[in-house]
C-alpha cells in the first residue's frame, strides 16, 4: 500500500485486461437509442440499498474505436465510471432492445465482470422462450453465483407460468432445488414423467418445509390430496402449523386430512377462534376425555396466553391436573404464561418468573430477575439466577463476569480469582474488566492471515468479481455475491479470512470487517479493527479534544467504516448523524454534504467532543448519550440508584444503548493496542466513578418539544 500507483494498476488489470480488446470498440448504434425503463432487479447497478441517493443514470458515452489500454489507467474514478456507464447502459436497454444489451455484454467476454453483464441483460428477458438457450448456458457457465441462483428461481417460475413442462424437464439437472426444483417435480406430474422416488422427495420436502414458495405449494398440494400421507405425518405437520400460529393454513387443509383427524381439528380450531374462554373451560367437565380433546385443551388455551393470561392461569392450573399432562407440555406451556403474566402485571415479575421450572429458564426469563439483582445489589439471588442459566450460555463472557462479582462480593475471593483468571484469556469488554480486576495485560489473541488463504482469494473466480466490482463503483452488488457465497456453503470457513485481506488491500474497510461476522473469525483482529482516514481522523479528534481511538470505536460501531451508510432512522455516513443533529452542530446547506468524510467526521467529534464535557470527561455516559441522546442519560443517572459503573451499564434501559456502550468500550481499547505508540488505557480508567456521581452539566432541553442532542 505503499506504492499506490503500482497498486491500482496491478488491481485494475483484473478489471480491464480482457476489455482491452473490446471496450475500445466503438459502440454500435444503439447508444442513439431511447432508453428503456429499468426493470426491475435484485442487483441493479445504479439502485444503492445503503445509499443516501440513487446515482443518476446517465446515457453511455461511446468509446472512440482506438482506445489505448493505458487509457485505463488515469485514475480508478475514471476507470470506474467507464466500466458503470457500459452495465448501465446494458440495463437500460434490456427490456426492450435485449439483442443490443446481449451484444453489449459480450464486450466483457472473459472479463470477472461477464457474469454480471450477461446477468443484466437475462434477467428481464427471463420470460422470452427466444432466450431460453442463452439463460441455459448461463447456468452452467456461472452456476455457483448469486446472479444465477436468482434466475434459476425465476427462471422456473416463467416457464411455469407459460406451462412450459417440456423445458423445465428438459433443464431440471440446472434446476436442483428450493422453488425451482418443486417446479420440476410439478413438471413430472404434468408430463406423466413420475419417478419411483417422487412421492418420496415430495414428501420429505414438505415436511421440512415451514414457509413454502409457490411451486412448492403447488407439488404440497398435490401430494397432500393424494391421500398418501399417513395420520402420523399428518399430526407432525399439524403440530408444526400450531407452533407457527397458521391455524388459516389449518382450516384451508381441513378437507384431505385423514377421517380420525378432521373431526378433533376442526373442534380445536373453533375453540382458538372463540374470545372466549369459556367453551375451554367446558372441556375440563368431560368425563371422557380422549388425547384429541387434550391436545386440543393446551393448543386452544395457549393460543388465549397474549391476550388474556389472567384468565388462562386458574383454567390452566386445573386443567393440567384434570387432563393428567406430564412435565414435556406441562413446563413450556407454563414458561410461556409466566412470561406473560410478568410482563402484564411488572410490579410482580419477580414472582412470575421464579415458578417457571429451571429446566426452562434461560436467558432471556432470567434477565429481569438478574437485572433486579443488579439493582439491589442481591448477590445470593443473583448466583441463583446464574446457576439457573442453560449450561451452555452460562460460559458466556458476560455470565463468567458475573459469576466473579457474585463470588467476590460473597467473600469467595479464591474462586472469584479463578474465574477472573480464566476469563481474562479472552478479548471482550467483560474479560478486560476481569484482567483489570487482578491487573493483567489485556489479550488481544490477534490471528493473521496465511499467504496461502491472501493468495487462493485473490486468485479464486469470487475474489476476482469481487475485486472487479468493488472496483467499478458496485460495493452493494459485490456484498450480495458475497453474501451468497457465503450462505449457500460454497465457502469453507478457513478461507474467508483471505477474502477480508484481499479486500482490505483494495481499500475495502467495510468488507475486511463485516465479512469476518463469525465468531470463528473475531480474532482476525488486524482486518476486523481498521483505521481508514487517520489524517483525517486524527485532525479532528485534536481539534475536539477526545482520543482519537474513541473516535475510531464509535465509527466502527456505528458504520463500520462506510462513508454512505444511511440507517432506517436517518442516520447518516461514518458517525451516522442525523439530518437535524448534524445541523444543530453547525449550519449546513446541503444535507447531503453530510455523507462527506471530512465534514461527518468533523461534526461527529465535534458532538463527542461536547458530550465529553457535559458528562464530565466519563467516556461511558458520553457514548449512551451519543446512542440515546444526553436528555435520556441523564433522567438514567436520576432514577437510578447509586451502583458501579459495570452494574450500572448493565441496567441501561435500552437493550440497544447497553450493547453499543460496551462496544464501544471495548473497541476503544482494541484499537489502543493496534495503534503504534499509542499509551493504553484500561477500562477500569473509564469505570471507576459511581456514573450518579458523575458532575454533569444540566441541560433543559424538552425532547417532546425541541431537538435534543
Amino acid at each position: 500500500m505503499n506504492n499506490k500507483k503500482s497498486i491500482l494498476a496491478a488491481s485494475l488489470v483484473l478489471v480491464f485486461s480482457a476489455l482491452s480488446n473490446n471496450l475500445v470498440l466503438a459502440e454500435t448504434n444503439t447508444t442513439s437509442a431511447k432508453k428503456a425503463s429499468k426493470p426491475a432487479t435484485a442487483h441493479p447497478v445504479n439502485k444503492k440499498t445503503t445509499k443516501h441517493a440513487q446515482v443518476k443514470k446517465t446515457t453511455s458515452k461511446a468509446l472512440p474505436a482506438s482506445v489505448p489500454l493505458a487509457a485505463f489507467f488515469a485514475g480508478s474514478a475514471a476507470a470506474s465510471s467507464i466500466v458503470k456507464d457500459k452495465l448501465e447502459r446494458i440495463q437500460s436497454l434490456a427490456d426492450k432492445q435485449p439483442n443490443d444489451a446481449q451484444q453489449l455484454a459480450t464486450q466483457f467476454s472473459g472479463n470477472p465482470l461477464e457474469g454480471y453483464a450477461q446477468y443484466l441483460w437475462l434477467r428481464p428477458n427471463i420470460a422470452n422462450k427466444q432466450f431460453n438457450p442463452a439463460i441455459s448456458q448461463y447456468l452452467t457457465q456461472f452456476a455457483d453465483t448469486g446472479w444465477a441462483e436468482t434466475l434459476r428461481q425465476e427462471w422456473s417460475d416463467a416457464l411455469a407460468k407459460q406451462q412450459d413442462w417440456q423445458s423445465l424437464l428438459q433443464a431440471q439437472t440446472q434446476l436442483p432445488t428450493g422453488n425451482a426444483r418443486c417446479w420440476v417435480l410439478e413438471a413430472m406430474q404434468q408430463q406423466n414423467f413420475v419417478a419411483d422416488t417422487w412421492t418420496t422427495e415430495v414428501t420429505t420436502l414438505w415436511q421440512a418445509d415451514t414457509n413454502p414458495s409457490n411451486g412448492c405449494k403447488v407439488v404440497y398440494d398435490r401430494l397432500e390430496a393424494s391421500q398418501q400421507l399417513n395420520t402420523a405425518q399428518w399430526q407432525a405437520k399439524l403440530e408444526q402449523l400450531y407452533s407457527q400460529q397458521k391455524t388459516d393454513v389449518i382450516s384451508i387443509k381441513l378437507p384431505v386430512l385423514p377421517q380420525e383427524l378432521q373431526t378433533e381439528t376442526r373442534s380445536t380450531l373453533a375453540l382458538i377462534a372463540n374470545p372466549s374462554l369459556a367453551p375451554i373451560s367446558d372441556l375440563l367437565q368431560q368425563t371422557n376425555r380422549s388425547d384429541a380433546q387434550t391436545q386440543g385443551f393446551v393448543r386452544s388455551l395457549a393460543s388465549k396466553i397474549k391476550s388474556n393470561a389472567e384468565a388462562v392461569l386458574p383454567i390452566w392450573q386445573e386443567g393440567k391436573s384434570v387432563f393428567a399432562l406430564n412435565p414435556t407440555v406441562v413446563l413450556p406451556f407454563e414458561k410461556q404464561l409466566y412470561r406473560q403474566l410478568a410482563k402484564k402485571q411488572p410490579e410482580r415479575a419477580k414472582e412470575w418468573l421464579s415458578k417457571i421450572d429451571p429446566s426452562q429458564q434461560e436467558e432471556a426469563t432470567l434477565l429481569p430477575l438478574i437485572q433486579q439483582a443488579w439493582r439491589e445489589s442481591d448477590w445470593t439471588s443473583l448466583r441463583t439466577y446464574l446457576d439457573w442459566l442453560p449450561a451452555s450460555e452460562q460460559q458466556a463472557d458476560i455470565w463468567q463476569y458475573w459469576r466473579g462479582r457474585t463470588f467476590e462480593a460473597l467473600g469467595f475471593e479464591k474462586e472469584a480469582n479463578d474465574t477472573y483468571r480464566q476469563l481474562a484469556t479472552h478479548r471482550s469488554f467483560y474479560a478486560f474488566m476481569a484482567a483489570d480486576k487482578l491487573g493483567l495485560e489485556y489479550q488481544l489473541n490477534a490471528q493473521q492471515v496465511t499467504g496461502e488463504q491472501l493468495d487462493k482469494a485473490r486468485q479464486s473466480e469470487l475474489g476476482k468479481r469481487l475485486q472487479a466490482l468493488y472496483e467499478a463503483g458496485l460495493k452493494d452488488v459485490a456484498w450480495k455475491e458475497w453474501h451468497y457465497a457465503r450462505n449457500s456453503g460454497k465457502l469453507a470457513l478457513t478461507d474467508m479470512p483471505g477474502y477480508a485481506q484481499a479486500a482490505l488491500g483494495w481499500g475495502w474497510n467495510t468488507f475486511s470487517a463485516l465479512s469476518l461476522s463469525n465468531p470463528a473469525h473475531w480474532n482476525y483482529v488486524d482486518l476486523r479493527f481498521t483505521m481508514p482516514y487517520q489524517q483525517l481522523v486524527k485532525e479532528k479528534t485534536e481539534r475536539h479534544a477526545i482520543p482519537s481511538t474513541w473516535a475510531y470505536g464509535i465509527m466502527r460501531r456505528e458504520s463500520v467504516y462506510s462513508t454512505d451508510a444511511k440507517s432506517k432512522s436517518g442516520a447518516m455516513g461514518l458517525m451516522q448523524l442525523m439530518p437535524k443533529t448534524a445541523k444543530a452542530l453547525e449550519p449546513i446547506n446541503n444535507i447531503n454534504d453530510v455523507y462527506q468524510p471530512e465534514l461527518n467526521v468533523h461534526l461527529g467529534t465535534k458532538l463527542l467532543g461536547q458530550l465529553k464535557r457535559e458528562f464530565s470527561d466519563n467516556l461511558v455516559l458520553a457514548s449512551a448519550a451519543y446512542n440515546a441522546g444526553g436528555f435520556r442519560v441523564r433522567q438514567w443517572l436520576k432514577q437510578t440508584p447509586d451502583l458501579p459503573s459495570d452494574q450500572w451499564i448493565e441496567l441501561i434501559p435500552y437493550k440497544e444503548t447497553r450493547d453499543y456502550v460496551k462496544a464501544v468500550m471495548e473497541y476503544m481499547l482494541v484499537f489502543e493496542r493496534l495503534s503504534p505508540n499509542m499509551q493504553p488505557t484500561r477500562l477500569s480508567n473509564y469505570l471507576g466513578k459511581e456514573p450518579a456521581k458523575v458532575a454533569v452539566v444540566e441541560n433543559k432541553c424538552n425532547p417532546d418539544h425541541d431537538w435534543c442532542l
